[in-house]
Parts: structure tokens; sequence; C-alpha cells
């Protein structure tokens, strides 16, 4: 409910804000990319990082030649790629043993195996603008830093390549029991599976942009430069639960002991396409005057 009302108070302003056509007021449509990864650390994989693109449509008001604000939503995908090869142990119970279970030590053994994990975030940037205009003739320099509230949307894993196997030490008897699928206790082929992954539902980052804009005509620019943002808050939605459970659920890493850390990091190149609004204004009333 609180995530809502922040969506909807941030939706009033942009279109409170876009309602007046003055000069010093643009709309821009941003699309960019680079590293967007979740950098993060795992107790026994190795992690690495992945590409990613952003698409967001902006808005920014400049109070006078130099300062603005903006804001705007968009889109941006994150992913990360984690490599297991180790032996997970954690406790379990046998029900079959007796009415009030066995405990024994289940053993995940992981070999080889890839895990993708891939984030997709709403995201609404807030960030404070500074310009120089005319650095060059028609060219103006625009930079700014802020914070990014971000909401993952869609949250997924890719089980790509590799294998795991499930057995069962018990220390009543001393042995480690494996191939036996009936018991719960076998070896799982991947083949590119895909998952849903449980993470955290809210991030905020720091963000910043600085480049150069271009008027191609009156009214309308073109604008190129780089882009960053680091989210202060990690979604991995830790727990103490193994990667995979006795009942051969798949929590993933991400919802595991495993996982540390995981905060969105993005670092790329975007182009965008930025319209004064009252070169707005006036193409959309000559359309309609012709329409008419």
């Amino acid at each position: 409910m609180k995530m809502n009302k922040i969506f909807l108070s941030a939706a009033f302003l942009f279109v409170a804000a876009t309602s007046f056509a003055q000069e010093n007021q643009l709309l821009h449509v941003d699309l960019g990319s680079g590293l967007h990864t979740l950098q993060g650390k795992t107790s026994n994989g190795d992690h690495g990082p992945q590409m990613g693109i952003t698409f967001n449509l902006g808005y920014r008001y400049f109070i006078d030649d130099n300062w603005g604000v903006g804001t705007g939503i968009g889109f941006s995908t994150y992913g990360a790629k984690t490599t297991f090869n180790f032996i997970e142990r954690s406790s379990a119970f046998d029900a079959e043993v007796s009415p009030e279970g066995e405990e024994f030590e289940l053993r995940t053994v992981f070999t080889n195996f890839v895990e993708k994990q891939k984030v997709t975030q709403l995201e609404i940037p807030i960030m404070g603008l500074y310009q120089i205009p005319n650095i060059s003739r028609g060219v103006n320099f625009i930079g700014g830093v802020g914070l990014k509230i971000g909401v993952p949307i869609v949250k997924k894993y890719k089980l790509k390549e590799g294998s795991y196997e499930t057995q069962g030490f018990y220390p009543s008897t001393g042995e480690v029991y494996d191939s036996l699928p009936n018991h719960g206790f076998s070896a799982i082929e991947l083949n590119k599976l895909k998952k849903p992954a449980d993470c955290k539902s809210f991030s905020l980052s720091l963000c910043g942009e600085a480049g150069l804009s271009y008027q191609i005509s009156k009214g309308t620019f073109v604008y190129g430069g780089a882009y960053f943002g680091y989210s202060l808050i990690s979604i991995a939605n830790k727990s103490n639960q193994p990667i995979v459970s006795f009942d051969g659920t798949y929590n993933g890493s991400l919802a595991s002991n495993q996982c540390k850390h995981a905060n969105p990091l993005q670092f790329g190149v975007k182009a965008s396409l930025m319209i004064n609004f009252d070169k707005l204004h006036q193409m959309l009333h000559v359309k309609s005057v012709r329409k008419f």
C-alpha cells in the first residue's frame, strides 16, 4: 500500500508538471545499455556480472539557465551469473523413519552448476540537474545526481547448465544414501530450466548522469551521455534455508543462506530525444487544426 501511494504521488506530480507549456520544460525518451548487474557475494559460488538495458520517459524543468530538476518513469533490467561447485549441508527430518522424524544431514552436491538471475525493475528517479548552455554552437552540457526508487516486477532464475545431486547422511547408521529417487535422493541434470525468484520488493539507488545535448531544430534536441546507479539496499531475501530443500523445492541463491547481498548496479551509455514543451504544444496544436 505504501509503495502504491509513492507511485501514485509521483504520477500525479508528473502529470501536473507536464500540464504547462513553457520553454524551460523538456520531455525526453531515453534508451541505454551497459553493465547492469546484481552486485553481490555468495558464500561458496563465483558471482559474475551481466549486461542490461534501460528505457525511460522523463521530464526536466529548469528554473534558470543552469539549474533544474528531473523525474520520470522507466524500466531497467539487471542480471548476474553464479557458478557453484561445492557440497551444501543442511539439517532435515525424515518422517518415514519414525512419526517424530529422524534428523539427518542433507547434502546437495553442485557440479558446474550455473544459475543466472534476472530482475526487471520499474524505476522512478528524482534528480537535481546542472546545465552549461552553449559550450559550443548548439551544444549544451547536462549533468545530474539524485535518488531512484526501484520496484522489481519480473524476478526469475535460469538454470543454464550443470547438475546437482541430493544425498542424505544419517548419523544413526553412519551411512550416506544417494540414488534413491523415491526417498528424495537423486541427481538432477539441468536443461535450461526457468524458475521464479524470491527477492525484496524495493530498492533505493544513488544515480547520476552526464552528457551533451545538441539542438537539431527549434525546440528539439538529441542527447548522449553516460549514467550510473547503485542501490543502497540489497534485494537479496536472505534466509537460513538452503538453495535446494529436502522436498525438492528450489529456493534459489537470492533467497538462501548462500547470498550475502545483491545490490542493483548499473553503468552505461544512453541516447535521448528531448522536445521542448512549447515546441510539443505547437506540434499538437497544428495536428489538431489540420485534423479539424
